[in-house]
């Protein structure tokens, strides 16, 4: 009988939000990798980080908005830059919160998917990458980003709140509405694209 790998070892909890940054909340960027630069060096075997969904009211990773898709907070700014999705100066132009032990989710709110359409706006979805990431992913791609389309026209309130056509998948109403904010609903893909490339990287 072949021996079992021994799985155990010792490791570290923090949430990916708990990492240094000047944008208001840790994020997939330069610090993640230095933590897990320090972690080789203090023989850790594992890194723990809380769940890495959308959050809702209140902000808890344990209330995502999604099983699936990832939390855009989490995306890194500074890898925009690089890829030329954004100018350093759009980013400090924007209020990310002003003490820097906590977190400021209300600037997040209000910023943050401002900076990243600036960043969307410069991205070609016409990229292979882009596609096929949408191709594989569309069994819930599709109707996340149909869903935050309609909460954030919808001032964010409850479901149960929205006019009743947008709450019934088959409506003639929705497809109308699909078809007029298809450029919104590419930006929410565009964004778990984002995400899942850095978390992947």
């Amino acid at each position: 009988m072949e021996a079992r790998e021994n799985l155990r070892g010792s490791g570290i909890l923090l949430s990916i939000s708990s990492l240094p940054s000047p944008y208001g909340i840790g994020t997939l960027g330069r610090e993640a990798y230095n933590f897990v630069d320090l972690l080789g060096d203090l023989k850790q075997k594992y890194w723990q980080v809380l769940p890495v969904g959308p959050t809702i009211f209140g902000d808890s990773p344990y209330q995502p908005s999604s099983g699936c898709a990832g939390n855009i907070y989490f995306i890194d700014l500074d890898k925009l830059v690089d890829e030329g999705l954004l100018e350093k100066e759009e980013i400090l132009g924007y209020n990310w919160g002003t003490d820097e032990s906590e977190i400021d989710y209300a600037a997040l709110h209000q910023n943050r998917c401002r900076i990243l359409q600036k960043a969307f706006e410069r991205f070609d979805t016409n990229a292979q990458e882009f596609q096929d990431f949408v191709k594989k992913q569309s069994e819930w791609l599709e109707q996340y980003a149909l869903f935050m389309t309609l909460k954030t026209d919808n001032l964010y309130k409850n479901w149960s709140e929205w006019p009743s056509e947008y709450r019934n998948p088959q409506t003639v109403a929705l497809e109308k509405y699909q078809k007029k904010n298809y450029n919104t609903i590419t930006f929410w893909k565009f964004c778990q694209y984002k995400f899942f490339e850095q978390w992947e990287d």
